[in-house]
């Protein structure tokens, strides 16, 4: 009996974490932790910051979140990069605080990544939420799942093609993705990037090799509000500084300024 009861605990340990790398005193947090809490398939969940408050101190206690104080100047790549760094699980999720999951989310991410022991990292179609209101598809979007779509069916191994794809823009919805960390063991965001860090960071996960997994279901919902990163990289143009640095890493300069000059419409929609 004793050692049933090893095994089944063993069995209870999770293997995929949600980080939800908390910076200031979100009013959208709780909302967030919610639904991490109300997933069908549960998993650890991790607090890291490197602007502690007793407000996320009390949020991490009342969630059951283990709690991680970084030191040093704060900046996105730098918090995700600490944050997966801290993980103990073979699995993770960047879980941003201001946006919310569904349900099956963690059960349909981790039937892909446990499908495929080569994956790489899942990402997940979402939806977008302004105030209250869950906005309809814009061609943003559209543009962004057909481009998910393509290389989940011709190209979740290809490195080439799936390169080629990501050239043209970035499709995967950062707030979706979760990451097979044994297999990504050396991989970090570039913190010296603001807005792209992440679009980066596929590009050069995109060139390993391995598997892109996919769930075509919206598992996710992104929130857009002015105190939001990208709302203010738009307004302070430097996210047009680094889609065009971006562009000109798959492209010759000439290429690379005509796609950035088109790509400057999604602005309208945002990230």
């Amino acid at each position: 009996m004793k050692q049933d009861s090893m095994e089944g605990d063993a069995r209870m340990q999770p293997d995929h974490t949600y980080v939800v790398c908390a910076y200031g005193d979100s009013p959208y947090l709780r909302e967030c932790l919610d639904s991490l809490k109300a997933q069908t398939r549960p998993s650890a969940i991790l607090m890291t910051t490197s602007t502690p408050s007793p407000y996320l101190e009390e949020m991490a206690r009342e969630y059951g979140a283990e709690y991680i104080v970084r030191q040093g100047k704060s900046s996105i790549g730098a918090d995700w990069n600490f944050g997966l760094s801290q993980v103990k699980t073979p699995y993770a999720t960047i879980a941003h605080q201001d946006d919310t999951y569904a349900p099956q989310y963690g059960e349909w991410v981790m039937a892909q990544l446990a499908a495929y022991p080569d994956s790489l990292i899942c990402h997940t179609r979402y939806q977008e939420k302004i105030g209250d209101r869950i906005t309809a598809d814009t061609v943003n979007l559209k543009i962004k799942n057909a481009m998910s779509r393509f290389v989940n069916l011709f190209a979740p191994r290809c490195r080439w093609l799936r390169s080629r794809v990501l050239a043209l823009g970035d499709f995967v919805g950062c707030p979706s993705v979760s990451y097979h960390l044994t297999n990504l063991k050396d991989f970090t965001f570039d913190d010296s990037l603001h807005v792209t860090l992440d679009w980066d960071g596929w590009r050069r996960i995109f060139q390993r090799k391995g598997r892109i997994c996919y769930v075509k279901q919206c598992a996710m919902t992104h929130r857009l509000h002015e105190g939001a990163e990208t709302s203010a990289a738009i307004a302070n143009h430097s996210r047009q500084q680094e889609d065009l640095l971006m562009f000109q890493r798959f492209w010759p300069k000439p290429i690379a300024g005509f796609l950035a000059k088109r790509y400057q419409k999604s602005l309208e929609t945002k990230k």
